[in-house]
């Protein structure tokens, strides 16, 4: 298992599973003392408070959410910090990108 943080970025913790196939995984936690609503932290990332995820297209990534912190806190993915409670879009299927001129919308592919 591989982890790294590289320029800002955060790795997951990357192996190869029964069948080969790369599967990475992110450890998260909720630090519930960061911030007003508390901030997810990944064990993959040491104390950073919110980092930035590298994510690699083609790979399989899992999301381990055993950590009691996370009750009652489901994790969602923003373009922004903050997301939702920031009033900021959140990544979804029907959300073009800020910037895109995609038209990924129209048919719920973004």
């Amino acid at each position: 298992a591989t982890t790294s943080t590289n320029g800002g970025l955060c790795y997951a913790s990357c192996s190869a599973d029964e069948s080969g196939q790369e599967v990475c995984k992110f450890t998260t936690k909720v630090n519930l003392y960061a911030g007003e609503l508390g901030y997810y932290q990944f064990e993959e990332c040491g104390d950073d408070v919110n980092p930035t995820l590298g994510m690699e297209v083609g790979k399989t990534y899992q999301f381990i959410q055993t950590d009691r912190s996370n009750y009652y806190h489901p994790l969602g993915f923003a373009y922004f910090p903050d997301g939702a409670h920031a009033d900021a879009d959140e990544l979804e299927s029907s959300i073009v990108p800020p910037g895109s001129s995609s038209e990924c919308d129209k048919n719920m592919t973004c």
